[in-house]
């Protein structure tokens, strides 16, 4: 990677010297049109005999005008991750972000951010299909949050977590000290939320009134009067029906997995989730997802 500048004029004779650039898709080219002062009647005031640098597009009418102290900051922002603040992804709209101070007042900071971020690329030395590797880290941990979040329903392993997890998002979703819970609209929300499809607008009364007969079912027939009580599998016998119904799930694979979460429910194993609900109310949180991933795993469920 080539040194940044340590003056405006060292970056400035180095952009002459370019020509031109790749975009920041690699997709077209900008050509380094002139480099003088900035002087445009009537348009920002504070800009006003800076230096600047006009480039254009291939298809281009008008030139965009770039200032060598955003490039500074952009080389800057690509070579050393540590100053891209909590959001340390490479990309334009967090480097426009990252602008501030006297800089986030020079004009065009957000509509040049990709050119910006393409012409510190170049003058760095860097490919145009340059791989971030703290970008790459931050999206191969995002994916990992995503799949703890959302498992595999094809396999019993899965949809057992995946009926936990649901479950645990309803609970955040009740009003802290509620005594009953209306199980259907919850199954309901979450379903939707987790696993359904646009289609599913047109027919929630239809899948509330099956989740509602489902409810009534669990009630009534004395073939479940062991799980009726046990709060935790009358959702997940909800859950998992429902998506039997939407076809995602067989029918064999709801009655393994509403009576081994009874089970576990039984033995104690998930007596702390509410706990845990309680004091992080946000499911989604990634602190919480952690936490809840962990206890499932020392309890074998995951």
């Amino acid at each position: 990677m080539n040194p940044i500048p340590a003056t405006t004029d060292v970056l400035l004779d180095q952009i002459r010297a370019l020509g031109a650039f790749s975009s920041w898709s690699g997709s077209s080219a900008f050509r380094v049109e002139q480099i003088k002062a900035y002087c445009v009647p009537g348009n920002a005031k504070q800009a006003k005999g800076r230096m600047a640098v006009w480039v254009r597009g291939p298809a281009a009418k008008r030139p965009r005008i770039l200032f060598p102290e955003l490039v500074l900051r952009a080389m800057r922002f690509i070579a050393e991750p540590q100053r891209r603040g909590s959001r340390q992804h490479l990309s334009p709209g967090i480097f426009a972000m990252s602008v501030t101070g006297a800089d986030a007042k020079l004009p065009g900071v957000l509509q040049n951010d990709e050119i910006y971020l393409a012409l510190a690329r170049r003058l760095l030395g860097l490919p145009d299909d340059h791989v971030d590797p703290t970008t790459e880290r931050l999206e191969t941990e995002q994916q990992q949050r995503w799949d703890d979040r959302h498992p595999d329903i094809r396999t019993i392993a899965g949809l057992q977590r995946e009926t936990l997890l649901a479950y645990a998002e309803s609970l955040s979703w009740q009003e802290s000290g509620t005594k009953t819970a209306d199980w259907v609209d919850l199954a309901y929300r979450t379903l939707f939320k987790r696993q359904g499809t646009s289609a599913w607008r047109s027919s929630e009364a239809q899948h509330r009134t099956d989740l509602a007969a489902v409810l009534e079912d669990i009630r009534s027939n004395p073939t479940h009067a062991d799980i009726r009580d046990i709060e935790v599998a009358v959702f997940a016998m909800l859950y998992t029906t429902g998506l039997c119904m939407a076809g995602k799930v067989r029918a064999s694979a709801v009655t393994t997995v509403v009576n081994s979460i009874a089970d576990a429910a039984d033995d104690g194993v998930l007596d702390n989730l509410k706990r845990l609900v309680e004091k992080d109310r946000a499911a989604e949180n990634a602190a919480f997802a952690k936490l809840f991933q962990g206890a499932l795993r020392r309890r074998g469920l995951r």
